[in-house]
């Protein structure tokens, strides 16, 4: 940094303050050196060759001592050089001789970390700030967090009482300047020094003054604010000066000049605002200046690079065209067809990437581009918005308008998804039921599609697209083995037993496996094991009945998986509607077996403990079920509920069973009685649990009906009604009879508000 390197001072191996006499013995001495080409001594010298390179020579030295002569440049001198202020300095001065840079930051560390600059300290502050100045500059970089501190030291050591001490050595009784200019004039000589050197940037020179509270910050941030206007219109006028001397690089100064300005307007814009005078006078010439650019460079070149990028986007249209030709065609759903498809498509998508690798905006399109960017006035940013939008209509476009067109990953999956319902529709046929192919043909099919299959999977796709690859490889596979060991076998799963054959074959082949083998359990029992057909044998009472229900359950389970074939909607339906019916049938089952036999607390556990089982068997059922039609997602009281609006709602009531069903086990279990409270808290449970089971209801069918007017209006009233409900069952249930006048005042208002809200609902648009 020149003004601590070349510092008059450090030539002069004095530090800040030294008197006249002082100074006068020490440049003398030094001359007399000069003159006789010697080195000086090192006793007595503050010249810090540590620090950096120094040269003395006579005219350095006479240089040096004329900048010490005026008050106004011995002070601005001593602002970036040392100062002896308190006895601590002196080890700090030793250390710098030495070399030891770092062993001098301590020792003034160590003073300067108090909140407080007192006379003790000052000089640590000024010191430090110094010598951090020097440190803050690394080769072609600039620290920032080095510059802050650098910056912040110094300017508290100015805003202290301590500055009348320093002014009063530096100087003499004929120095008039105050605080601001003090401040003023350090700060003006750091932003000067710091703009020469390659890695700074007025960003970090804010960053370091402007969170800092100080005399002259108004007055700094005025002659920052110049500084960066000048910089923007020097700036200007350099590419103004290129762009005249070579046309044909003129958008390229212009870029240079886009690059080298953007941070400069930033700045400006947030100092000043976007309405200022000085920052949209400086947007719109550097963007007046890039609009000139594209002029000079388009008379230049005579429009080439717009004639070059309109070719390149009309090829890339017509191969565009031609492929959705081709995968829109109605042509033969064959293997033939689907190896025709691939192979042409894919040579199409190969020369639309090659294409689209060289396709780019015009460089005169670019720059005005960027030139919209940076202007801040509305008349020249019309003005540069036309030519930009009449540019990028002679080049055809722009590059993402291209891009997006283009869309070679959903392209690439069309037409592999094109390519696998060719195969699949003709592999289908040969292998269906009435297909009356040979073997030899069908396996000839089958390898030719493979083929095919190993040409689509060389295509871009999604990743649905990619499992529905490897799943129809898999069948194909699977077909081409069944087909070589000269039979394809048929499998049928029916509630999860997968059975040999077609639909009819597998039932008939369920039906008489699930009723054979309960009965013939059921006769092994009773033939091997007498004691369970008496009546008396209340271990095993509910042994038959245990294996009658699961045969009851099996059975319609496996109705519902035949009717899911066909109608998947309504073989779900009866999968809830089984595991609810056998839930009620077990229930007054139970509770005909508790009046008739008196049942030990084994038994009853038992009975409880095979209820529970079908409670929550149904309850994977659901999850299973949710799993396959994982339509939506939607939170209630019983956790988050997944699948269709059907499963959801089957779903919810299955597990709102929980609660009542752990109650009617532990009462019974326990004999416990109910009191009159527990009793009132059991109806009102009762109340809330139907409520809100309707209340899901007409929520699942509102998500089915996607939120038609009819679903959400019941839905709306079912919800408005949830306090005169519940007054009435309150009234009903604590028998407050006859019902107080004001209480039916209450229920007049209410039903008045209701109906003016129904009629509001009405009225309203359909949210659909």
């Amino acid at each position: 940094m020149k003004s601590i390197l070349n510092n008059p001072y450090r030539v002069a191996g004095l530090l800040a303050g030294a008197s006249a006499r002082e100074r006068n013995t020490k440049v003398n001495r030094l001359r007399r050196y000069a003159e006789a080409g010697m080195e000086p001594p090192s006793e007595g010298d503050y010249s810090f060759p540590s620090l950096g390179a120094l040269s003395r020579s006579e005219a350095e030295v006479n240089e040096a001592a004329a900048k010490l002569d005026l008050d106004r440049d011995r002070m601005g001198a001593a602002l970036f050089w040392f100062y002896h202020g308190s006895d601590s300095d002196a080890a700090a001065f030793d250390a710098l001789k030495r070399g030891d840079v770092e062993g001098a930051a301590d020792v003034w560390s160590k003073l300067a970390t108090g909140s407080d600059v007192t006379a003790r300290n000052c000089s640590a502050f000024q010191n430090l700030s110094t010598l951090r100045l020097l440190q803050c500059i690394r080769k072609t970089t600039v620290s920032a967090t080095v510059l802050e501190q650098a910056v912040a030291l110094k300017i508290r050591f100015l805003e202290s009482d301590c500055l009348k001490e320093f002014v009063t050595a530096v100087t003499d009784e004929t120095y008039t300047a105050g605080r601001k200019d003090i401040e003023l004039a350090f700060l003006r000589t750091l932003m000067h020094d710091m703009g020469q050197v390659k890695g700074f940037s007025a960003a970090k020179m804010k960053a370091a003054v402007m969170k800092l509270r100080f005399a002259a910050r108004e007055d700094f941030t005025k002659d920052f604010v110049q500084t960066l206007v000048d910089d923007i219109r020097r700036r200007m006028e350099e590419t103004e000066r290129q762009r005249e001397k070579n046309a044909g690089k003129a958008c390229e100064y212009g870029d240079r000049l886009y690059e080298d300005t953007r941070e400069w307007l930033a700045q400006l814009k947030e100092m000043t605002g976007a309405s200022d005078m000085r920052y949209t006078h400086s947007a719109d010439i550097v963007a007046e200046e890039m609009r000139v650019c594209a002029i000079v460079y388009l008379k230049h070149t005579g429009g080439g690079d717009l004639k070059a990028e309109r070719k390149k986007m009309s090829l890339i249209t017509s191969l565009l065209d031609m492929l959705d030709r081709l995968t829109g065609r109605q042509g033969s759903m064959t293997v033939e067809g689907a190896r025709a498809l691939v192979s042409e498509a894919g040579t199409a998508l190969d020369d639309v990437r090659e294409l689209l690798g060289y396709v780019s905006e015009s460089a005169a399109v670019r720059l005005m581009r960027k030139a919209c960017d940076a202007v801040a006035g509305t008349a020249m940013r019309q003005k540069c918005e036309k030519m930009r939008d009449d540019m990028q209509e002679l080049q055809g476009g722009t590059r993402a308008d291209i891009l997006k067109r283009a869309d070679i990953l959903k392209r690439s999956t069309g037409v592999a998804s094109r390519a696998m319902d060719m195969i699949e529709t003709e592999i289908g046929a040969l292998t269906g039921k009435r297909s009356r192919a040979k073997k030899k043909v069908i396996l000839e099919r089958l390898d030719a599609a493979l083929a095919v299959l190993d040409s689509v999977a060389k295509l871009d796709m999604t990743p649905e697209c990619k499992n529905r690859l490897r799943a129809s490889r898999m069948m194909l596979e699977e077909k081409r083995n069944a087909v070589r060991n000269r039979r394809l076998k048929r499998r049928t799963v029916i509630n999860g037993i997968p059975l040999r054959g077609g639909t009819v074959w597998a039932a008939i082949q369920y039906f008489f496996w699930v009723t054979v083998i309960p009965f013939a359990l059921l006769w092994a029992v009773d033939a091997l094991w007498p004691a369970a057909s008496y009546p008396g044998n209340r271990f095993v009472r509910a042994l038959p009945y245990t294996l009658l229900m699961l045969w009851l359950l099996y059975t319609t389970h496996g109705i519902a998986s035949l009717v899911k074939m066909k109608f998947p909607g309504l073989g779900s339906f009866l999968y809830f509607v089984a595991n609810i019916m056998l839930l009620s049938i077990y229930t007054p089952f139970y509770l005909e077996i508790q009046e008739k036999a008196a049942l030990s607390l084994a038994d009853s556990i038992s009975l409880w403990i095979l209820g529970f089982g079908l409670l929550f068997y149904a309850i994977h059922r659901q999850r299973r079920l949710a799993a396959e039609n994982p339509d939506g997602v939607m939170g209630s009281t019983t956790g988050r509920l997944h699948g269709t609006p059907g499963v959801m709602y089957f779903t919810y009531l299955l597990r709102s069973l929980i609660i009542p069903l752990i109650a009617a086990c532990i009462i019974d279990l326990w004999h416990l009685s109910v009191n009159p409270v527990w009793r009132a808290i059991f109806y009102i449970y009762g109340f809330l649990w139907v409520y809100e089971n309707v209340r899901m209801m007409l929520l699942c069918n509102m998500r089915y009906w996607d939120r038609s007017k009819a679903s959400s209006f019941l839905y709306t009233q079912h919800l408005m009604l949830f306090l005169p409900e519940a007054g009435a069952f309150l009234i009903w249930y604590f028998e407050w009879y006859p019902v107080a006048r004001w209480v039916s005042g209450l229920f007049i208002v209410y039903g008045f508000f209701w109906l003016l809200a129904s009629i509001a609902i009405l009225t309203m648009k359909s949210s659909k």
